[in-house]
């Protein structure tokens, strides 16, 4: 057998195991896609001040007591009500039921 033989045979013996080895050794087989989804770090649109809310409770509470007194205060005959009581009510009744609310509404973070 020539030496051109030789190496055809050995070539032809060693072709089958390479492809063997090859069809068993899949490239990447372990290779796994991973797909996460971010966390997400923002702020709830709930966690923000409630002033405006604190404020507007606490204005309709204040008006609901200065509403009670004008009609107590008012009701009676010898009383005249005029704008100067209803200015007084709503700045001594109204008001500051409505500044403690949006101060306490401000201090709550939800």
């Amino acid at each position: 057998m020539s030496t051109r033989g030789r190496l055809l045979t050995l070539m032809l013996l060693f072709v089958p195991v390479v492809g063997a080895t090859q069809v068993i050794q899949r490239p990447f087989s372990q290779f796994v896609p991973t797909f996460t989804v971010p966390a997400r770090s923002y702020e709830a649109p709930s966690a923000r001040s409630h002033a405006k809310t604190g404020f507007v409770t606490g204005a309709i509470i204040g008006v609901t007591a200065a509403t009670v007194f004008l009609i107590a205060f008012c009701s009676d005959a010898d009383t005249k009500c005029g704008p100067d009581e209803i200015g007084r009510a709503v700045l001594f009744i109204a008001l500051p039921p409505a500044l403690v609310g949006a101060l306490i509404g401000s201090l709550i973070r939800s």
